[in-house]
């Protein structure tokens, strides 16, 4: 059995988030092959398009063993992470964004659709939630790094904080993967930093016993548990309450547990109909590059209170929704290409696919920066941590160039975090020093003093 190794935590996530977003959805696609042609423009007989996955990670593998690795100087941008972090001001914040998710919850609620020009639609209010959020994962992502690193001062106000933000979170939810931070929130708030860890990493070889897999037995209906909530709340923000109990009663739970499998598979549908139908097709990406220089302009204007015109295309996502649906009438409709099909969007192949493949290298080595000096040896519910938090930043990254958007903010904010928990010290344990420090200053001049 291979062994899970601190050195490749990132290496180990990128591979679980290509095998959760491939994996099922190819085997659907070999047994089921209508069920997505019926909804995607991916032609019959089109499964060997899906080698490109494996090519995509053995490149980002050769990179990431092959080319020199490159030292920033972060250590200064950690620091003040970390202590913004771990700073107490959180539990003020927390007070403030319950009220505003509140706030949320009444105005917009569940059934709320972001696009790209959110501040203009929805107002300040939502604006500043969706904004919000970015931070929330990131605090949540530093905290569990800490708990690995054996280095949370303070738990106790950090579960408070972790409340407060997990209350914030249920009252603004909005889509399926909302649902991800909000697990992993309420697991830190009802266990504790002490209870968590060993979920997460082991101080001695891992060996499968009767008890761990009791263990995963009960898991079992937890995880199905946050797959049917996930279901549900996907279903209310694209129908609405009312429209729901109309849509089981048309076709059953049996058809929407298909039709679910099939929203699945998406990101697999983005890259089988971009190898199909656009490789080599130079007006496509002359559309790509007008996304971000139509759009960055737009955006600045919304914010300086005089409008342009909305452009026809504001994101990437509504792109690829147009090129790979069947049916593409949907007014403002999107859907994230998924990593590898956005390796094909970031440039004609093989170009897209090297620069793509840098990106993931970037965002693998700043994950592994944490566990360098953790002694334990990483569990899987480490490696899907890692996951969890850096799948949003596969799902469309070429929308990044449109850097005005809570995506982007997420990027730097859960990047920070890796650094902050890697190379800063958390606020605590630097109030502790000092303390320790004065203290000892004080015995010292005690002691000399006649």
């Amino acid at each position: 059995m291979a062994v899970l190794k601190a050195s490749k935590v990132g290496e180990w996530a990128v591979l679980l988030y290509l095998l959760a977003t491939y994996v099922p959805q190819f085997l659907l696609h070999v047994f089921d092959e209508d069920a997505l042609m019926e909804r995607f423009r991916i032609g019959s007989g089109t499964q060997v398009f899906a080698v490109f996955v494996p090519l995509f990670y053995l490149l980002v593998l050769a990179i990431q063993k092959w080319f020199p690795r490159v030292s920033v100087g972060g250590r200064l941008l950690a620091q003040v992470l970390a202590r913004l972090y771990g700073s107490r001001l959180n539990t003020l914040l927390g007070l403030g964004l319950v009220a505003l998710a509140a706030n949320f919850m009444l105005t917009e609620g569940v059934q709320f659709r972001q696009t790209g020009d959110i501040m203009s639609e929805a107002g300040v209010g939502a604006a500043a939630m969706m904004f919000s959020k970015p931070y929330i994962a990131a605090w949540v992502l530093y905290h569990y790094l800490l708990m690995m690193r054996r280095e949370i001062a303070r738990p106790r106000r950090a579960r408070l904080q972790a409340l407060l933000f997990l209350v914030a979170l249920i009252l603004s939810v909005t889509s399926a993967f909302d649902i991800i931070p909000i697990a992993w929130t309420t697991i830190f708030t009802l266990g504790g930093p002490k209870r968590t860890r060993p979920l997460l990493v082991a101080s001695s070889p891992i060996r499968m016993s009767f008890r761990r897999l009791l263990l995963a037995v009960f898991l079992a209906p937890l995880l199905a548990c946050v797959c049917v909530v996930m279901i549900f709340v996907g279903y209310v923000n694209k129908t609405g309450y009312d429209a729901l109990g109309g849509v089981v009663e048309r076709i059953g739970y049996v058809q929407i547990l298909e039709t679910t499998a099939v929203r699945l598979s998406s990101s697999y549908a983005a890259l089988i109909a971009f190898v199909h139908n656009n490789l080599y097709n130079p007006s496509l990406y002359e559309q790509i590059a007008a996304v971000p220089l139509e759009n960055v302009p737009y955006r600045l204007s919304l914010i300086m209170g005089s409008p342009l015109p909305r452009p026809e295309i504001t994101q990437i996502a509504r792109l690829n929704f147009l090129n790979y649906e069947q049916d593409p009438g949907l007014d403002r409709a999107g859907a994230s290409p998924g990593l590898v099909a956005s390796a094909l969007y970031a440039g004609p192949f093989p170009l897209g696919f090297l620069l793509m493949a840098g990106y993931v290298v970037i965002i693998i080595r700043i994950a592994n920066v944490p566990f360098r000096s953790v002694a334990a040896q990483p569990r899987l519910g480490a490696i899907a941590v890692c996951a969890s938090f850096i799948y949003p930043l596969f799902e469309t990254p070429v929308d990044y160039l449109v850097f005005i958007d809570p995506a982007f903010l997420q990027l730097l904010l859960v990047l920070g975090a890796f650094l902050a928990a890697g190379l800063g010290r958390p606020a605590a344990t630097l109030a502790a020093e000092r303390r320790a420090s004065a203290r000892s200053e004080v015995t010292r001049a005690s002691g000399t003093s006649p």
